[in-house]
């Protein structure tokens, strides 16, 4: 049986006046202190579009997986930083399943 892959795809802009250089060391420290230690957690890529917004991309081998970790992420103290960097408004969600994958 092929294996399906859950694409979490969150869309966000940053707070006025945030720097990028700081953003980018909260986001490590996500990646690293709380989504690599998340049962099922595959990759994450961080991307940025031409008018400011970001998009985060984060694969998961299962849903319920994908699901367990958006449960606590707001409540993991790794995540603080991150989060009070984000605007609270306009953020779009979106859960995909990976169909196929070329290279």
């Amino acid at each position: 049986m092929k294996s399906i892959i859950i694409i979490d795809l969150i869309e966000y802009k940053l707070l006025e006046g945030i720097e990028e250089a700081s953003f980018l060391k909260a986001v490590k420290k996500v990646h690293s202190h709380f989504l690599k230690k998340q049962k099922g957690f595959l990759r994450r890529q961080l991307c940025k579009t031409d008018n400011n917004h970001w998009v985060d991309m984060v694969y998961w081998t299962t849903k319920e997986d994908a699901q367990r970790a958006a449960e606590v992420f707001l409540n993991h103290p790794s995540n603080y930083p991150f989060v009070l960097m984000v605007s609270p408004e306009g953020i779009k969600k979106q859960q995909l399943r990976q169909i196929k994958a070329y290279t």
